[in-house]
């Protein structure tokens, strides 16, 4: 059996890959695991009746959120310290977006395809 000096403290190459071994399962365990977690949509919160329908960035540190509460929707101002009620709106004055993740992903592809037209000319 070949034996291993230094400062490691492991005795031998079998012990060594052992541990190499243990060492890449914990991480394709914790890939897999995340990668299930993020499918599965797996939220700590599940709220129901608490929803942000919009954020616009005044600077860095301050925004506006509409956000809807029950059947209510507020803006809030929001900052590093504290958070303030602005106003109530209209449900028929806010254009709520129902799935804006997908808007934003086909916006993407419209600058992405305009800048590859470009390219190409």
């Amino acid at each position: 059996m070949l034996y291993l000096s230094g400062s490691l403290g492991y005795t031998s190459i079998p012990e060594l890959m052992g541990l190499i071994l243990i060492f890449i399962l914990i991480l394709a365990l914790a890939y897999f695991v995340t990668r299930w977690l993020g499918k599965n949509g797996y939220n700590l919160q599940k709220n129901r009746n608490i929803e942000i329908i919009e954020t616009f960035r005044l600077n860095q540190n301050n925004a506006i959120y509409i956000v809807k509460i029950a059947n209510k929707i507020a803006a809030l101002g929001v900052s590093k310290e504290r958070i303030e009620y602005l106003m109530e709106l209209d449900e028929d004055e806010v254009e709520i977006v129902e799935n804006q993740s997908s808007s934003t992903a086909m916006l993407f592809q419209e600058i992405l395809k305009k800048h590859q037209d470009k390219r190409k000319e």
